[in-house]
């Protein structure tokens, strides 16, 4: 049985916005501990000004892509 993708809904305020990382788990449905390993192992690209950390919303919808097509080996 094949899964189907899920689709991030963005409220409409963040669509063109970059988002912070408690934004992004949200968004993502995932937790914020999630979001800061992705960014460690380079998976998720993140900026970080001065203490907050944020991310565009075009590379979270990449990652999320990425996160749910895995190929079997």
């Amino acid at each position: 049985m094949m899964k189907r993708k899920r689709k991030i809904s963005l409220p409409l305020e963040e669509k063109d916005n970059q988002v912070s990382i408690t934004e992004a788990a949200k968004i993502s449905k995932v937790t914020r501990q999630a979001i800061y390993v992705a960014i460690k192992q380079n998976k998720l690209s993140a900026k970080k000004d001065d203490k907050h950390w944020s991310i565009k919303i075009a590379d979270l919808e990449a990652y999320h892509e990425t996160k749910y097509c895995r190929s079997k080996s």
